[in-house]
């Protein structure tokens, strides 16, 4: 169903949204959007938040300015495009200035940014066409990368073939792969197979009403 820089394996989730299609009625299209929508629901809860802490925290040793590339050298390391200066080395004063000013504009990027990575979820969401079973907070929304909202690097593509349909999701957003967005995104998708079959287990899918109380999603129209 989906990667973040690596597969996961969605074969028990399939098995499940397989066996709500022949307990419930449902068309398989409309379990398979539900199902997604709250696992990205879930995904954006999941995937941890950075702070205005955490931000000046990570950034009291070293300091990342972006750059036209290079090696390592005496004054730094370079990487993705940029170079991290620890700020315990002395510099020159010209390069101790331009240091500073580039740390304070590279700190306010980042607040900006923040919620980043759980607003990339729920632009897959929004280019599926899914609407979230919850509304996302404000601050995702606004969630913004030198000045652009909804710039994270997404694919998604649904394929229906008959009654069968087919999502995929592709997730290239640095900050969701390495802040735990693989993570967020295999617990949810494990917390939604239990959920199913807990209710399986307890008996919810005997009766419509019971069924449309646990899915709302779904358009119960009868078993």
């Amino acid at each position: 169903m989906s990667k973040t820089g690596l597969t996961i394996d969605t074969t028990n989730f399939n098995r499940a949204i397989n066996e709500m299609a022949r307990l419930t009625g449902v068309s398989m299209e409309e379990i398979v959007l539900a199902e997604v929508g709250s696992v990205l629901s879930q995904t954006i809860t999941n995937t941890p938040k950075a702070t205005k802490e955490s931000i000046m925290k990570s950034s009291k040793d070293f300091i990342w300015i972006r750059n036209e590339g290079g090696t390592w050298n005496r004054k730094g390391k370079t990487y993705y495009g940029g170079t991290f200066y620890p700020l315990k080395w002395h510099y020159k004063d010209d390069l101790w200035n331009f240091i500073v000013t580039s740390k304070d504009a590279r700190i306010k990027e980042l607040i900006k940014r923040i919620g980043v990575a759980k607003q990339s979820w729920f632009k897959l969401a929004n280019n599926l066409g899914i609407k979230l079973p919850k509304n996302v907070p404000g601050y995702v929304a606004k969630a913004a990368v030198n000045g652009r909202t909804f710039a994270t690097p997404v694919n998604q593509q649904k394929i229906t073939s008959g009654s069968k349909i087919q999502i995929s999701i592709e997730n290239m957003t640095r900050s969701a792969i390495e802040g735990g967005g693989r993570a967020a995104l295999l617990k949810a998708i494990n917390g939604r197979t239990g959920y199913f079959y807990r209710n399986l287990k307890s008996g919810a899918f005997k009766k419509v009403s019971d069924i449309a109380k646990k899915y709302p999603g779904f358009n119960v129209r009868g078993i």
